[in-house]
């Protein structure tokens, strides 16, 4: 097995007890963009790349978009659980995941996997981090992301 491999499907074991489905390649790269439009913006806009040293999250530990983080993070995904549609994307810079329906969202505390669950439309997305005891988790809206961490439109 591929190293590459490995977190995709470490990630779909983990998510076996929901209903989920292997996004194709083009549909991960898809929702991974729409991902960085939406929650990461101000990286691309900010460093012109999309991508801040090889992890989407970084748009959230180095201020890029206003997140909360840690416990707060935690309460405000457990706030979503409800039945609902999301995806899962897996890896530093996804490039694979899961198209899910399930009652309750998945948690993947310590698991050594940066994993990024986002709603269905968007709207909000609770990031894991392969950092669990020093970065993230990290949680945020469409709306607060087009902040900066310091609350700059």
């Amino acid at each position: 097995m591929s190293k590459r491999r490995r977190p995709v499907e470490k990630a779909e074991r983990l998510l076996a007890g929901f209903s989920s489905s292997r996004l194709s390649a083009q549909d991960a790269a898809a929702h991974a963009s729409r991902w960085r439009k939406t929650f990461a913006a101000r990286v691309l806009a900010e460093t012109g790349s999309p991508t801040h040293l090889g992890f989407d999250w970084h748009a959230f530990s180095y201020g890029y978009a206003y997140s909360v983080s840690g416990d707060a993070a935690q309460s405000a995904y457990r706030s979503r659980q409800r039945p609902q549609s999301f995806f899962v994307l897996v890896g530093a810079t996804p490039s694979d995941g899961f198209a899910c329906q399930a009652d309750t969202l998945p948690y993947f505390d310590r698991t050594g996997l940066d994993v990024y669950v986002v709603a269905n439309d968007f709207r909000w997305t609770m990031v894991f981090t392969h950092e669990a005891e020093w970065c993230g988790p990290y949680f945020t809206t469409a709306e607060w992301a087009a902040r900066s961490a310091d609350g700059a439109a």
